[in-house]
Formats: C-alpha cells, structure tokens, sequence
C-alpha cells in the first residue's frame, strides 16, 4: 500500500504540475489568440486525438496488464506501435487537404501537416513510457511528463507573441511530443533486441483491437461536439466551446488522470494476488463524486466570474457553455473508472459490448442535436453521459456481484456533501455580493466554499478526510 501511495503522490504532482503550466500558458495565449484562432488549432487536435488513440492500438494497457512481459513481447508491442504510428501519419499527411474542404477553412492544412509529424517520433517513445508505468516509475514520468508540457508551453507563447497565430500552438504540440521521446528514451528499460514470433505479434493484436477500439469509439464521441460545432456553427463557437472544456479538464488532469496510472496496475497486482478489487471499486466512487460534484457545483455557479477573471471579455460566451458541460462531467465522472475495472479483471469484451452500446446511442443523440442547433448538441451530451452512466452501471455491477442498493449506499455521503455545499454557495452569493467583488469575490467564495467542504466531509466520516490531511505537512490533531 505504501508504493501505491508513493506512485499517487508522484502521479498528482505530476498532473498538477502540468495543470500549473498550462493554466498560466492557457491564460497568457487566451490574451495573445482570439477565439476563431483557436477554433482553428481545436478542430484538428481534436481529430489528432481521435488518431493517436488509434495510433496506441491498446499497447499501453497491454504492456501494463501483461502479468508475463517478456523482451519479445516488448519488440512486438514496439512493433504494433511502429506499424499503426507511420501508417496515421502519412494518412492524417496525405489527407490535410480534404480534411481543409470538409471544413472550408484552407488554414486547417498547414495545421493538420504540422500534427502528421508528430506520428513519426511516437513508436520511439511511447513503450518505453509504458513501461515505466507498469513498473510505477512515477518520479521518472513526472520529469519527462512535465518537462514536456514546460517545452510546449514556452514554444507556444514565443510563436503566438511573435505573430504565428493558430500555428503557434500546433508546433507548440509537436515540441512537447519531442521532448517526451528524447526524455523518455534516456530513462528507457534495456530490453534485449528478439526477433518475435507471429503468435505473439498476433497476439499484441487481438488485444489491441479489443482496447483500441474501446479507446477510439470513447474518444470520438468525446471530440464529436467540436467537430459537429465546426461543420455547422463556426470556430469561433469552437473556440469558446473548447475554452469552457478546458476548464471541465482541469478536474480530470488533476483527479482522474492522476489517479488512472496508478489504478490498472494496483488493480492488476491485487487480482494476480487472489484479492477482491469489491471494495476498492465502490471506495474510488465515493472520492472521486465527493471531489467530482461539489467541483463542478461551484465551478457552474461562478462560471461568468470564472471565465471572465481568467480569459478576458472576449470569451465570455463561454459561460454558458460551461454550465451545460459541468452537469455532463459530474455524471461522467461517476462512471470513470468503469472500463479500467472490466479491463483488469480480464472482462475486455464485455467492456468492449458496453462502449459500443453506449457510444453509439451517444453519437446518435449528438448528430441528432447538430441539426437542431447549438445548444442541443450541448442538451444531448448531457444526455448521452446520463445515458452512458446507467449503461455502464448495469453491466459492470453485475461482473462484480455488487448490488444496485450497495452502490447507492456508497453515494449517500457524496450526495450530502454536494447538498451541503449547494447551500453554501446559496448563502455566498446572496451575502458576499453586497460587499465584494470581482477577484476577492471570487477568491473569498472559494476559500469559504473549501473550508464548507472539507468541514462536510469530515462529518460524514468519509476517509477522503483522512488522505487528504495524510498529504499535508502537519498531523491531524
């Protein structure tokens, strides 16, 4: 437990870390870039996202939940990724100008060459990451993850202040990608050069279809509102659509993905064990909706003050946007850590029948919404996350032997937290608006709001009271 503890701290610094720095790059290029320019760079990185989940073909979760990883299955993992790197590449190269027309904007293919280029320095890199994940090595990703998004964000805000527009920020993308593979290179695991056999290529294979396409099918539908936005409401609705989302990731960079690293291969480990993963599972949804809901309350309540304070005036179209994607992200975040589970319990293809149900009906629900107007494809996300939610619960209880009553147990403190909260921030308003404003609003709000909600769940004795107070520098009296 007290590995899994040292991995969880490097992990969070790490995603806080990356969180600082590019919060303070978001904010410096939100007054250098207008939000058509940005539009621009965020319909192809969107598309790119799409293409480098294709691109990993599930060779992250293979390396991670391989119980018997030998140098011939890392060769054939490099392999795969090699293959699949060069082959999205050239496609993404060869396919800027159509991608250009679909969109009828000609700037977007200079954008989405700049991006190909990315793929070609990838296979170098990325399964030595991999392996310093399944291994734990948290203190050695933290250097290169954020060494990585320090390089991006300086190269970035030099471009944009020199007058290179949208294409600052997407060689701002290919400098950080570099600076992984250079990085991750020098602290790489030696593995003995071994020509595979083609049963364990096909093997890397038949898993990497099953977790790739769960990964692409998730990650498409995620990125379909910017693309369905861009075809027919603009990019400068994309570009306030994508400012607002930024905000919503600031919760998933700094809980979700600080805790996704660690959790496969914890989980994983304790299986191999012959432990029961029961009360870990129901335990991680009871801190993530205890951190998820009261987050996402306040960040709806003040979102105006929020995204003026932070962007400017220029972006505060945002606002609204903001509310509809926080009411989407709180019930997301309820069904996060689903697909990991399935994964590490070997229920991949049951996962795999999960995603498709579910991220079907979603893009149905979106395309439907594209056609009726803006804020419809907002309203339909919220109900494919909704949708998504009790899809996910169904199938994933069941594999477990949870019941629907131990589940809502579970949720009872999260949900008085919230409660409790909501009442605060009722008060807040009403009381600290007659005598403040603006900044010291917004900071007196928060700092109070806090000291509600750690107070709230110190009296539902929730054990996220006692990590969090473990993590400080002082001991609980």
């Amino acid at each position: 437990m007290d590995s899994v503890k040292k991995s969880l701290l490097f992990s969070f610094s790490q995603k806080y870390s990356e969180i600082l720095v590019g919060f303070v790059s978001t904010l410096i290029l939100a007054r250098l870039l207008t939000p058509e320019e940005v539009g621009i760079y965020s319909v192809i990185a969107t598309i790119t996202v799409v293409a480098h989940m294709v691109r990993d073909f599930g060779v992250s979760n293979y390396i991670v939940q391989e119980r018997e990883l030998t140098d011939e299955k890392v060769v054939s993992a490099f392999l795969v990724t090699f293959f699949w790197s060069y082959t999205i590449g050239l496609s993404l190269f060869c396919f800027s100008m159509p991608i250009a027309n679909f969109f009828e904007r000609s700037e977007l293919q200079s954008v989405v060459l700049v991006s190909s280029l990315g793929f070609a320095f990838i296979p170098f890199g990325s399964v030595s990451l991999n392996l310093l994940r399944k291994d734990m090595q948290f203190k050695k990703l933290f250097f290169i993850n954020v060494s990585s998004v320090v390089v991006s964000s300086i190269l970035s805000i030099t471009l944009a202040y020199l007058g290179f527009s949208y294409m600052s920020l997407a060689w701002g993308s290919l400098s950080g990608i570099v600076t992984i593979v250079v990085l991750s290179s020098f602290f790489r695991q030696r593995v003995k050069i071994a020509i595979p056999r083609w049963s364990v290529i096909t093997s890397v294979f038949s898993f990497g279809t099953k977790s790739s396409y769960i990964s692409v099918i998730s990650m498409f539908v995620n990125q379909l509102p910017e693309i369905l936005i861009a075809k027919f409401h603009g990019m400068i609705n994309v570009g306030l659509y994508s400012r607002a989302n930024g905000l919503i990731k600031i919760f998933n960079m700094g809980v979700l993905q600080g805790i996704f690293p660690v959790l496969l291969p914890h989980l994983v480990n304790k299986l191999k064990s012959g432990s029961d993963i029961k009360e870990d599972f129901l335990q991680t949804i009871e801190f993530i909706t205890t951190l998820a809901w009261p987050f996402f309350l306040f960040l709806s309540f003040f979102s105006t003050e929020f995204i003026q304070f932070l962007f400017g005036e220029q972006w505060v179209g945002a606002s609204p946007i903001l509310n509809f994607l926080c009411v989407a992200a709180a019930a997301a975040a309820v069904y996060s850590f689903n697909s990991q589970v399935l994964i590490s319990k070997g229920l991949i293809n049951l996962d795999v029948k999960t995603q498709t149900i579910s991220q079907v009906f979603s893009a149905s629900f979106l395309l439907l919404g594209a056609f009726w107007g803006f804020k419809f494809i907002l309203m339909a996300l919220i109900l494919s996350r909704f949708f998504t939610l009790s899809l996910s619960f169904h199938y994933c209880l069941k594999a477990l032997g949870i019941k629907v009553s131990e589940l809502l147990v579970v949720l009872t403190k999260p949900v008085v937290v919230t409660g409790v909260c909501f009442l605060c921030i009722e008060m807040l308003s009403a009381a600290m608006a007659v005598a403040l404003s603006g900044l010291v609003y917004l900071l007196a709000c928060s700092a109070v709001y806090t000291l509600v909600w750690l107070a709230s769940i110190y009296t539902v004795r929730s054990k996220l009271f006692d990590i969090i107070c473990g993590l400080l520098p002082f001991k609980r009296l």
